[in-house]
């Protein structure tokens, strides 16, 4: 049985610029050469295969820069899956890592949790805590709707880049 990865290990096969957040060889295989760009695109995450398993480039990162893996998530704060730059990266929570999400391409309002109910021409607001979703009212116009939902994100502490695309 295979032990988990290690930062020694790490370090010896591969190199990691924090400022670009790319990994590079250190040793020549097969085609690739000693210095080459390592990792490939695999929904919408870059993974690197290193002794027969196949691991995210951001949570590598986080073990070659800290010596451990994170104990939960790794959040991309800019929401760019591909930018594995190390101040782009947190170690969070499941919770906090729901809390920076980017907008959803079908949302018709352009703000997280704001929605027209066409029938009674009111806007609601409303905003996910943990798995509870909180009403926080119906509005006669979307300007009152937006501050009620930003107040939330404030209040429940959402990340500033939530919602953004």
């Amino acid at each position: 049985m295979m032990s988990e990865l290690t930062q020694e290990r790490l370090k010896q096969l591969l190199t990691y610029n924090p400022d670009t957040g790319v990994f590079t060889r250190n040793s020549s295989r097969g085609c690739a050469k000693i210095g080459t760009v390592t990792g490939t695109l695999d929904g919408g995450y870059i993974r690197i295969k290193i002794d027969s398993k196949k691991y995210l480039a951001h949570r590598l990162a986080v073990l070659y820069m800290s010596g451990s893996f994170p104990e939960e998530m790794t959040d991309h704060i800019n929401h760019d899956k591909i930018d594995n730059r190390y101040v782009n990266l947190r170690c969070v929570s499941r919770v906090e890592n729901c809390q920076n999400v980017p907008m959803d391409s079908r949302t018709k309002t352009g703000v997280k949790g704001v929605v027209l109910i066409p029938s009674w021409n009111v806007w609601r607001a409303q905003i996910t805590v943990y798995t509870h979703r909180i009403s926080l009212g119906l509005f006669d116009n979307f300007f009152d709707a937006v501050c009620a939902r930003k107040s939330a994100e404030l209040k429940f502490g959402y990340h500033i880049n939530h919602g953004k695309v």
